[in-house]
């Protein structure tokens, strides 16, 4: 039996959205109904019913995403090896995003849609194992729901207080030529964070646009070649990342001048996948096969030059690989 989470398109009863299988599937898993909790491991669950199955209130486990050091090691406990740095950010990412999904557990009548409720993670043995608790809640009926959230896009003045927890989806240097723009994520649930270059004049910050939690900054290269400057988020002491003036970075082409097509390129970043750039390209990871078809031949043949079959529809993406924006 296999775990599957599928990215919802739309309300169509067979989702066509990018599709992650979980490597090792749990022992067990916990299921909620109404007030009470069943527990059933993966070899049972196929022959057995939960009472009153539309009271159904969510899905959890523990789990393991196994270090490459791991492989040939566990057995049959890893179904199909992924790095699990990859694994944690997908997930992290659709939580962030509040992104539907349908769960599918094979051979079971485990097939619903759900919201990640949360993920716990942390590095687990010297194998670079990562053990996380996933807990998914029933998506219910847009119709039933009779005050649906709303996105919000609004843009507050005030920004949070230093020391104000974040995520953001940068944390090495960014090579970016003069001129030339890079734009970073940030998960902030408090309110507007506090975004600032360090002093030199190398770089500018500023607020693009928002979607719900998820806080979109584009930082502008003003200095020169060889200049660099940390970007501070929430009053943090160290750079959350740098921003390296570079004549071949973000914005230039091949010679190191700006780019001055009116086609726009997106750079993929260690630990991509299609769904994740379009997330950031679009602000709706849903449109990953708009990405992915514009890039199709790039992408493949990308990924068989680094030794895979496929890129297993943009599932594996290679930093530094320009992906043509539609």
């Amino acid at each position: 039996m296999d775990l599957y989470l599928t990215v919802l398109q739309g309300e169509q009863e067979n989702p066509d959205g990018f599709s992650f299988q979980f490597p090792s599937p749990p022992e067990e898993i916990t299921v909620e109904s109404g007030a009470t909790f069943f527990t059933f491991t993966l070899l049972n669950i196929g022959d057995t019913n939960i009472p009153n199955g539309e009271d159904l209130q969510s899905v959890s486990w523990t789990g393991y995403f196994f270090g490459e050091a791991r492989i040939g090691m566990a057995g049959g406990a890893i179904h199909t090896w992924q790095d699990p740095e990859v694994c944690k950010n997908q997930i992290l990412t659709w939580q962030s995003a509040h992104q539907k999904l349908r769960l599918n557990i094979t051979k079971t009548w485990v097939n619903l849609d759900v919201y990640i409720e949360s993920f716990e993670w942390h590095y687990s043995g010297g194998f670079g194992d990562i053990e996380y608790t996933i807990k998914l809640q029933q998506a219910k009926n847009p119709e039933i729901t009779m005050n649906a959230p709303q996105v919000m896009d609004s843009i507050p003045g005030k920004v949070v207080p230093d020391d104000t927890a974040y995520t953001c989806d940068t944390s090495t240097t960014v090579p970016v030529a003069p001129g030339g723009t890079y734009t970073c994520m940030i998960y902030c649930t408090a309110g507007r964070p506090n975004v600032i270059a360090g002093t030199g004049s190398v770089c500018d910050v500023t607020l693009k646009s928002r979607r719900d939690d998820n806080w979109y900054f584009t930082c502008t290269a003003t200095g020169e070649i060889g200049e660099s400057s940390g970007i501070y988020i929430n009053g943090s002491p160290q750079p959350q990342f740098r921003i390296l003036v570079d004549g071949e970075g973000y914005g230039a082409t091949m010679t190191g001048t700006i780019v001055t097509s009116s086609a726009s390129v997106y750079v993929v970043n260690p630990g991509d996948t299609i769904w994740f750039a379009a997330l950031k390209i679009y602000h709706d990871g849903s449109q990953w096969r708009k990405l992915y078809e514009a890039n199709k031949q790039l992408i493949e043949e990308t990924a068989v030059a680094n030794g895979r079959n496929s890129s297993e529809l943009g599932k594996y993406l290679y930093a530094g690989t320009q992906l043509l924006i539609p």
